[in-house]
């Protein structure tokens, strides 16, 4: 959702307005409909004017039960300097307009925003050139990561996370008399990444014992209303316990689901959503002790009884002598207790009377 201020972006709306993989929609600030947000992946603030109260504590409940906001600040100075956004989410905040130009210098690539958008960087990449920009505090935020640096080492582009949402900081709007962003390649990949990031993804599958908490997105249960997940074929079912938040719905199974196979999640007679479980795979790991391990887990549990052999680099016959040697042979009595076991066969042949 992109929440524009005087007028929606052309560029947000020639990114996104056309993808059929992307459900994008823009709203002014003064027609926002509240109840609506909790299902945005991704809201867009396009140099807001309306800053309320009413609109700051939405924003605010958005983004801590999940949501994700890319914040771009205003032509207007005074309404950036007011910083009543930053100030409400507890962001660093904007402290003044430089006019220095510069450009971006650098990109984090470890972030996911760019993980896998360059297989390999140049040192003379073109990157967009920046003509004014609203400089970010540069107080210590534990949650906060850099994303785009300027030449001199400002940021561009920031995001923190607050609680269970993000918040995406631009330095700049997306107008021409600040900088070239908005008409960069990298203008693609850093909103629609921003875009796909922020969606809520359903996990492909869930392993038994292991997955208590189910997250499905787009539903909303409302008064008594229960789920119900049952078996494919029918055989099994059960009501889990679900707790509501934003637009999601945790779904927590309790360990109720022993056998793998597809389950359905209902309400009523509808089918919402379709579940795997997996057995556990940890039988299946071959990753080993070595000797020093061994050694210590010997020593750790008092396994008195065992003794650890070095097999390496010798021959078949000197690893049978060394096993022999280290472990009490039982041959004997094998023998031993087989003749115990013939005499008494005989005996009782002897003396058994039909």
């Amino acid at each position: 959702m992109d929440v524009y201020g005087e007028k929606e972006s052309p560029y947000l709306n020639a990114l996104f307005a056309e993808d059929s993989t992307i459900q994008y929609q823009a709203v002014s600030d003064r027609n926002i409909d509240y109840a609506q947000l909790k299902y945005q992946d991704l809201i867009v603030l396009d140099q807001i004017k309306e800053q309320s109260s009413g609109f700051m504590q939405a924003m605010e409940n958005y983004v801590r039960e999940g949501g994700n906001v890319l914040f771009i600040p205003s032509v207007d100075k005074a309404l950036v300097m007011s910083n009543l956004f930053n100030r409400k989410l507890q962001l660093p905040n904007y402290e003044a307009l430089d006019t220095q130009s510069t450009r971006i210098a650098s990109i984090n690539v470890e972030h996911n925003l760019y993980k896998n958008i360059f297989e390999k960087q140049h040192e003379n990449m073109h990157f967009p050139s920046v003509f004014r920009y609203y400089r970010v505090q540069k107080a210590i935020h534990p949650q906060k990561e850099s994303l785009l640096v300027l030449e001199n080492e400002q940021e561009f582009l920031s995001v923190q996370s607050i609680d269970r949402g993000k918040v995406y900081l631009l330095s700049v709007p997306l107008d021409d008399n600040y900088s070239e962003f908005q008409k960069h390649a990298l203008f693609v990949p850093s909103l629609y990444n921003m875009a796909i990031l922020s969606a809520k993804q359903q996990e492909p599958y869930y392993v038994i014992g292991e997955n208590q908490r189910i997250v499905l997105p787009n539903i909303e249960i409302k008064g008594d209303n229960v789920l119900e997940i049952a078996q494919e074929n029918g055989k099994f079912s059960f009501i889990p316990e679900i707790r509501p938040q934003l637009s999601l719905l945790s779904v927590f199974v309790h360990d109720q689901i022993k056998e793998a196979g597809h389950y359905v999640v209902k309400h009523e007679d509808e089918v919402l959503y379709g579940l795997s479980f997996n057995y556990n795979r940890k039988e299946s790991d071959m990753q080993c002790f070595d000797k020093k391990e061994l050694e210590n887990q010997i020593e750790t549990y008092g396994y008195n009884n065992y003794r650890l052999l070095n097999f390496q680099n010798k021959s078949t016959q000197a690893i049978v002598n060394e096993i022999q040697a280290a472990g009490m042979p039982l041959w004997s009595f094998c023998i031993l207790l087989a003749l115990l076991f013939l005499l008494a066969e005989i005996i009782l042949l002897r003396l058994w009377k039909p």
